[in-house]
């Protein structure tokens, strides 16, 4: 007979380590499919309103469990100065990403958006104190140099959309850096709780300045958005709840692959042979470095 109880059971037998490899992976296909989308309606949308939509949609997704813990116990908090900051950088950094993937391609400011390994190592190791590696350190640039090969940043192509596509990935470092340092002491719901409290708020002013009323079919993308936004986001907090920035920030060049399959599937969108060279030295240098720290013991130690 199906028991949830026995493969919970299972699952906490696994270790920290392993168990957030798999929260991260599982929240780069989710993350990748909500790329899709965010594009999608983007192209007809306001960027402002597309993230009001995601917002509300995935606030709407994880209120029945808000009120089923009280509203009181998911929200009180002694940090809730640092949430705020943590919040008002998330919004910055989705706005930046959804106007990005509207403007350019999807494959290009996901690439970018995952040279963020670089900044979450050194806000890791200054504000965390997590220690660093020089292998590390050596394998992330050689990950960031794949995907400047990808991106090819010639000056007669130069996009200025493309900066704001850089600011988003520096953006998400300081946001995935706050939420590493609020898991400590907070629950990851209580941290998903209030960014989709605040991100709805925030943007909605944004939303009604620029209004356009969706059909049905962009409502039904809003709505996904939120969907697989939310369940991303959770997944990227157990995640990062269980091991440590440096560890799990070259996990997301992997990310690129599921990506560029959506852009080829959805968009047409295909790679020549320069993208393909810098996704295998991508994938090479996150596979080595994966090797590289799981032979490292006090990583099991991470709870």
């Amino acid at each position: 007979m199906f028991s949830i109880t026995a493969y919970q059971q299972q699952w906490l037998t696994q270790s920290p380590v392993r168990r957030a490899v798999i929260w991260s992976i599982l929240s780069g296909v989710l993350f990748s499919v909500m790329s899709m989308l965010v594009k999608s309606s983007g192209q007809s949308l306001p960027t402002m309103q597309v993230v009001f939509g995601r917002s509300l949609f995935g606030l709407l997704l994880i209120l029945p469990w808000i009120i089923y813990y009280s509203p009181h116990a998911v929200f009180t908090t002694d940090r809730w100065r640092l949430q705020l900051v943590r919040c008002i950088i998330g919004i910055a950094a989705m706005s930046c990403t959804f106007y990005a993937l509207a403007k350019l391609p999807l494959v290009d400011v996901t690439a970018i958006n995952y040279s963020k390994p670089i900044f979450i190592l050194l806000l890791a190791a200054a504000f965390l104190r997590e220690r660093v590696t020089a292998t590390q350190w050596v394998l992330t640039v050689i990950g960031f140099i794949g995907i400047l090969i990808v991106l090819r940043p010639l000056p007669e192509t130069f996009d200025a959309n493309y900066l704001v596509a850089v600011l988003a990935a520096v953006l998400v470092a300081f946001a995935i850096t706050i939420v590493k340092e609020l898991t400590s002491s907070e629950s990851p719901f209580s941290v998903l709780a209030w960014f989709s409290l605040l991100s709805t708020g925030f943007s909605a002013p944004f939303a009604l300045w620029h209004w356009q009323t969706p059909d049905f079919w962009q409502w039904v993308e809003l709505a996904m958005t939120g969907f697989f936004g939310i369940v991303a986001q959770f997944c990227v907090i157990r995640s990062y709840a269980l091991a440590p920035a440096s560890y799990l920030a070259p996990l997301g060049y992997i990310n690129i692959l599921f990506t560029g399959s959506l852009g080829f599937l959805v968009f047409g969108d295909v790679p020549d042979i320069i993208s393909i060279l810098g996704a295998i030295i991508i994938m090479a240098s996150t596979f080595y470095l994966m090797r590289r720290k799981k032979s490292q013991p006090e990583i099991d130690s991470v709870t």
